[in-house]
């Protein structure tokens, strides 16, 4: 590989580019910014950094110097046609040529000086100089930065904040702090936060605008004194309080607000709240509009009322245009309000058919149909109800030859109630993260494995979803019910199993022979922190709980049943276990280049009536998305050799009921469409429970971190928008069941044939593996 990349960059090298640029054009390659701070201790990094990312025009890309891009846009040649394949490969592979223009020095020196002084730098001097060799020149900017100021008082006028409710909000929660460096940035952001308390309290008209903050700089201290005050100008005006009079809704509508006369012909009014709808068309029972929008007559004004009810409205997924219009009343004698809604309705029903190509976690490939018919108003108050069928095939490879063939379908019918039914009250009107959601679901689903037995799963269950905020998204199902049971078993299968010398072979068949039935309650909590959200850092934490057998276990007979051992409910063995899963996922931006991190821990606890996880809730470990230089489900439990695994009738078919698991990857952008990665993976997967199939090899005990297992790659990814193609290349590094010597890189064999084909695995996916 190596090899072929210096190749490829002297081929490239020798090529110049030079000679197909036009005549005394010369590539723009880029800016370089010299700092030269007269005051050491200043910020000069950050400034630095923000100087750095405000010059232009943007170069073209380069790698080891090469514009490679630009190489391609010449050699590719200009597209004749939109969509023809030289069109898609100058689109995705090349870029224009950025030509340097000397005018952009001065523009760029002024701008510098600007953003210096914004950052409280107020006398820095630029000084830009273009450096040429060849055929490309950097344009290099001297940056004499001047010392910068802090805030030495913040001050605010007292009476132009005295009308507010809280007025201690404003002074309490300033962004300006006394000792910090002056940033203009930061004063904006103090304008729009003051602002924001003063029309979420009725001040509709009193933007950011209409907030000045003054600076002084005459102390000789490099200190500045502000004083933050109302503009004098209209200020009677802008002062007012407005309460909202009418809340009319028009959901039929289709152009200009002009319309809502006509819109007028049929009126459904919900009684005593002021709230009037208007429709000629498609009908919305009152309650819609009741628990999406959370003005009410006499309410104040409130700027974050406003955007509440509009991303409830837009939530409901039943408008395709969502218009929102406040109107001042024409008497100036009260400070009257009327708010409009102006709603486009979506298509009621639709029907779609898609045909995908997918990889599973469990490193099966597969290709599926499917049929979805979908009804967005299905009892006239925004209820939304899906009907699906899926039809699909599923093949797993492993050394080369097929392993599992599954064909699969299945019918699913779900309808999602926009409030909280039958277990809570209506949604109250007020504010929240958004509106809850209920949901009903059944479904049914087939899974044969072609000449061997076919499994079939019924399942049903109530399901609540909501958001306290931008922050926390609950998902509570206080009940479902799970019926899994096995069909046409063939002898063949049968006879397989029996004389397979492979343990694991009997126990899964008794688990696919054994019908089973779980009744349970889960709960999910995804929790996207936003202190840890910007630019450069995204991280987030799910955390599920699943318990399972508790009502069974009242609802069920006490008497044991002779033939399994366990106790039956409607004639079938339910299963009992506590299920925990927790997963954090990290992810930090340096430009081009992310490093990617998941963290994801499963502890499954069967007692009662079960001694393993039933089959269908077990964790796996291997494969595209998880351990990269393991195949799927081939590794585990615990300290368990594959090779005394070989010969399984079911292929790579390992589970187990605990779960470690951590995936690291650099990943960096060569192209908009190329990127490549290197990566770390380890985990392992055990049994709570001493199994008969594998013994105390495959139990979880206390010396669990000295069983993980571990590989390294490098991986290859194409992004075509619409999806992206992964390539991984992986070697396993730790061996767990190799208990006196686990590490094996001093055993790395590239050159060796017989090496390769054991420990060389290629995982062929869609999309990152997290």
């Amino acid at each position: 590989m190596q090899r072929i990349a210096i190749i490829l960059l002297v081929f490239l090298s020798s090529c110049s580019i030079q000679k197909k640029l036009p005549e005394g054009a010369r590539l723009y390659a880029g800016s370089e910014i010299e700092m030269n701070p007269q005051a050491p201790k200043d910020n000069v990094k950050e400034v630095e950094e923000v100087l750095s990312s405000n010059t232009f025009p943007a170069s073209n890309s380069y790698l080891l110097g090469f514009p490679y891009k630009v190489w391609f846009y010449y050699n590719i040649g200009e597209a004749k046609k939109e969509k023809g394949l030289r069109s898609f490969l100058q689109r995705k592979l090349a870029e224009k040529p950025v030509f340097f223009n000397p005018s952009n020095l001065e523009t760029n020196e002024s701008n510098l000086e600007n953003i210096a002084a914004n950052m409280g730098h107020f006398t820095t001097d630029v000084i830009g100089e273009a450096k040429s060799k060849k055929y490309k020149t950097k344009a290099v900017y001297e940056v004499n930065l001047s010392p910068g100021y802090t805030i030495n008082k913040v001050s605010f006028m007292a009476k132009d904040f005295q009308m507010l409710t809280n007025s201690d909000e404003v002074f309490r929660k300033t962004l300006l702090k006394t000792g910090k460096t002056y940033s203009l940035q930061n004063i904006k952001n103090e304008r729009q936060r003051i602002s924001d308390i003063f029309q979420n309290d009725g001040y509709y008209l009193l933007d950011a605008n209409r907030i000045i903050v003054e600076v002084d700089t005459n102390l000789n201290s490099y200190q500045a004194n502000l004083l933050v005050k109302l503009k004098d100008e209209f200020k009677e005006q802008y002062t007012r309080r407005y309460k909202i009079r009418n809340v009319n809704i028009y959901t039929s509508f289709e152009g200009e607000s002009s319309q809502k006369d006509t819109l007028k012909q049929n009126l459904n009014t919900i009684q005593n709240e002021g709230l009037k709808v208007f429709s000629t068309g498609r009908y919305f029972k009152p309650k819609v509009f009741q628990e999406s929008i959370v003005f009410r007559q006499g309410d104040y004004y409130s700027k974050e009322r406003q955007q509440v009810s509009y991303n409830r409205l837009t939530n409901l997924q039943n408008f395709k245009f969502i218009r929102n219009k406040f109107e001042i009343g024409s008497d100036t004698s009260t400070n009257w309000l009327d708010v409009n809604y102006y709603l486009s309705p979506n298509k009621r029903k639709s029907l779609k058919a898609e045909i995908n190509g997918q990889t599973k976690n469990n490193g099966l490939l597969g290709a599926e149909v499917g049929v979805a018919w979908q009804n967005k108003n299905f009892f006239h108050a925004a209820e939304n109800f899906n009907l699906e069928f899926n039809l699909g095939r599923d093949l797993q490879f492993s050394k080369g030859a097929l392993a599992n063939n599954f064909t699969r379908y299945d019918v699913r019918a779900e309808l999602v109630f926009p409030r909280f039914v039958l277990l809570f009250n209506r949604l109250q009107a007020g504010l929240s993260g958004g509106i809850p959601k209920s949901s009903v679901f059944l479904s049914y689903e087939g899974l044969n494995q072609e000449g061997l037995y076919t499994q079939t799963s019924l399942n049903t269950g109530f399901t609540y979803h909501w958001r306290k905020n931008a922050e926390y998204e609950h998902t509570l199902t206080p009940v479902y019910f799970n019926l899994v049971k096995p069909r046409n078993v063939s002898d063949e299968f049968i006879e397989q199993v029996l004389d397979s010398d492979n343990p694991n072979d009997l126990k899964r068949y008794f688990e696919i022979l054994d019908s089973r039935l779980v009744l349970g309650i889960e709960y999910k909590l995804n929790f996207l922190p936003a202190f840890a959200q910007d630019k450069w850092n995204t991280w987030n934490m799910n955390f599920g709980v699943d318990i399972a057998g508790n009502i069974a276990s009242l609802l069920a007979s006490k008497q044991v049943n002779s033939e399994n051992g366990t106790r039956n409910l409607f004639g079938v063995p339910f299963d009992q276990f506590v299920k925990l899963t927790y997963e954090t996922r990290f992810y930090r931006k340096f430009g081009n280049l992310t490093w990617a991190s998941r963290l994801f821990s499963g502890f499954g606890l069967p007692y009662g009536n079960s001694n393993i996880l039933p089959q269908f809730k077990q964790y796996f470990i291997g494969g595209s998305n998880s351990l990269r230089g393991f195949r799927a489900r081939s590794l585990g439990p615990g300290t368990v050799a594959p090779q005394d695994l070989a010969g399984s009738v079911f292929g790579n078919a390992i589970s187990g009921d605990v779960r470690l698991e951590l995936n690291t990857e650099f990943r960096y952008k060569f192209t908009e469409m190329l990127e490549l990665a290197a990566f770390y993976d380890t985990g392992n997967i055990w049994f709570y429970n001493e199994n008969s199939a594998f013994g105390e090899e495959g139990k979880f005990t206390g010396n669990f971190l000295n069983e993980l297992a571990a590989d390294v790659g490098l991986g290859l990814r194409l992004d075509f928008s619409y999806l992206i193609l992964r390539g991984d290349l992986a070697i396993p590094v730790r061996k767990p069941w190799r208990t006196e010597s686990p590490w094996v890189f001093n055993e790395i064999q590239l050159g060796q044939k017989s090496w390769r084909s054991e420990n060389l695995i290629f995982s062929l996916a869609i999309a990152h593996p997290f």
